[in-house]
């Protein structure tokens, strides 16, 4: 309640307006029973039942699914029907007790809550396809999308599925751009470590490495040059870097064969400078990969290179950068490296008030996965920091009763 009166003073809300928001059942029968008004109305007028999430008072039974409702929304329809009975048997105390004028006001309109966003996905790819095919880009452009959205809320297998398919598809195009794929297999390898899937993101690695491949074989003709002749400012930094005159690997090397001749930091220094942003976020990934199962191993410093220089890429999208980031604090925070995750964290945070609406989901949720992983470090001063800018940030922009603001009271 401290940080809700700081936040938004002259509220009017009271701890039923709270345990309903963020579906404690049986917190808010004891506050019934203790005497709380069930029409009580805060400065807005909405009573405790109009501050439940909008999945639950829009959540509709007779709608099929293949999965059972989440726990907050079980637990969400239960309060509802126990309000709306309490409030049917306190009927005749309102008149006298003189809480309310209106009815209940409904939860204010939102767009882009993760469900919203699922349906109206689903709608463009259900419709791309019908229009122009499934091979098209527009519908796997809506695909990867879609992924993107199953990514914010954890439910990495259904992403696993569709970014495979966009990915294979994306591949069997000649005129889909490169730097789709690049991000849809970033993406999926992101989607595989999540899964604990560290061999298949391996192979994804190795299909990078055939990319960069290509962008060698861009060049006329290979310089003699090996990794201690190369020059970071070199333009043809990738050709010295994998042409290896000195027999150290293989021309064009997978990740094993760099990894069984030991010239795998060898290969990630001469990268380590790069400005352009497909071998930045090609490295990035293998850095990522490699971090999760290799030990002792120094990337962190190149990893943050790359995501300076995705960062100003302006042909990669703001959702890359977004995830990107995420990794990078959660990295810091893994190797205790608090400095530079506060740094990361602030520069997140502060982009809050200035980046543009379509982003806000995606940044809304990378933040809350910096907090979970923030809780395991029993940070929680920080959880509390990124919580409080959450809930303050959506109380201004999108108003008390959207579906950020009350999932954040929810979380708090």
């Amino acid at each position: 309640m401290k940080l809700l009166d700081r936040n938004d003073p002259g509220h009017g809300r009271n701890q039923l307006h709270i345990a309903a928001s963020i579906c404690n059942y049986d917190r808010v029968v004891e506050l019934v029973e203790r005497g709380l008004q069930p029409w009580g109305g805060d400065s807005r007028k909405v009573t405790p039942l109009g501050m439940l999430p909008t999945e639950v008072l829009e959540y509709d039974d007779d709608t099929p699914s293949s999965e059972p409702p989440k726990d907050f929304i079980v637990q969400g329809l239960k309060i509802k029907e126990y309000l709306e009975l309490q409030m049917v048997m306190r009927t005749s105390e309102v008149k006298s007790l003189d809480l309310i004028d209106d009815p209940p006001t409904p939860a204010a309109p939102e767009l882009d809550s993760p469900f919203q966003l699922e349906a109206h996905l689903k709608e463009v790819y259900d419709r791309a396809r019908a229009d122009v095919g499934e091979d098209h880009p527009e519908t796997l452009t809506a695909m990867a999308k879609l992924a993107e959205i199953y990514m914010m809320q954890w439910r990495w297998d259904e992403a696993k599925d569709l970014l495979t398919q966009v990915l294979q598809k994306r591949k069997e195009l000649e005129h889909d751009r490169n730097d789709e794929i690049d991000e849809d297999r970033s993406s999926l390898i992101a989607v595989l470590i999540a899964l604990d899937k560290l061999e298949e993101a391996r192979l994804l690695i190795d299909e990078s490495l055939e990319r960069v491949k290509s962008k060698v074989l861009a060049f006329e003709e290979l310089p003699e040059t090996s990794f201690k002749d190369t020059t970071p400012n070199d333009p043809k930094i990738l050709v010295s870097m994998l042409a290896m005159k000195d027999g150290v690997v293989p021309l064009f090397p997978t990740l094993a064969a760099l990894e069984e001749s030991k010239a795998l930091n060898h290969f990630i220094k001469a990268c380590a400078t790069t400005e352009d942003a497909s071998l930045a976020l090609i490295l990035f990934d293998l850095c990522l990969v490699t971090s999760k199962y290799r030990q002792p191993f120094r990337g962190t410093e190149v990893m943050s290179h790359c995501l300076e220089t995705i960062r100003k890429s302006e042909r990669r999208s703001k959702a890359l950068y977004v995830r990107l980031a995420g990794e990078m604090i959660t990295r810091y925070c893994a190797l205790n490296m608090w400095q530079e995750a506060e740094k990361e964290l602030q520069f997140s945070l502060g982009s809050l008030d200035v980046s543009e609406a379509e982003r806000f989901p995606l940044t809304y949720s990378m933040l809350l996965q910096v907090a979970e992983v923030l809780k395991t470090r029993s940070k929680w001063a920080k959880v509390e920091e990124i919580y409080e800018k959450l809930y303050s940030h959506t109380l201004k922009s999108r108003g008390r009763e959207s579906y950020y603001a009350t999932n954040t009271l929810r979380l708090m």
